[in-house]
């Protein structure tokens, strides 16, 4: 577990698939990701599922953000493996229901993915994509200390990559 001011973040249950379902049947929330599609339950399942296992395979996942004043799930924030040209990286990434939006929740959890990617899981260095029109995503990655690096080909649509070395990250952390 990760905790932060304001949020836990947690490993996934496979029952979580329920409270995860509003987030991602909101056509808003999943603009950039699906272009508007909301997942199916079996989606919503699979993907659960993948934390489930991604976590007791590596020790690490796109947590699921509990915020502290209410215990809601508002979301995920974490880190996975992802390949780019060919290349393996491990991204960060999150996505957050809606009515959670412009309240400093998705830099607040993805600084300490970071610090824990770095100092708990050893890791060289961190990526994050997304459509370069996904503006609020651009903009968590700068504030949270991400640099672009470079235009990309992703599931065949263009992405803006930036990146972050651990030093960077641990350095944050003090």
């Amino acid at each position: 577990m990760i905790e932060t001011e304001r949020l836990h973040l947690l490993p996934w249950e496979t029952r979580d698939w329920r409270e995860y379902r509003p987030i991602v049947t909101d056509p808003e929330v999943m603009r950039f990701i699906t272009f508007g599609r909301p997942l199916s339950d079996e989606e919503i399942h699979a993907f659960v599922a993948r934390q489930v296992d991604g976590f007791a395979e590596r020790g690490f996942c796109l947590w699921k953000l509990i915020r502290k004043s209410d215990s809601a799930m508002i979301g995920f924030c974490g880190i996975q493996p992802l390949v780019v040209a060919g290349v393996p990286e491990i991204e960060i990434g999150w996505r957050l229901a809606r009515d959670s939006w412009r309240q400093g929740y998705a830099s607040e959890a993805a600084r300490a993915s970071l610090r824990d990617g770095a100092a708990r899981c050893n890791l060289d260095r961190i990526v994050a994509i997304a459509l370069p029109e996904n503006v609020a995503s651009r903009g968590v990655m700068e504030k949270i200390g991400m640099a672009y690096e470079r235009n990309i080909v992703h599931r065949d649509l263009d992405h803006v990559l930036y990146a972050i070395d651990a030093a960077q990250t641990v350095a944050a952390r003090a």
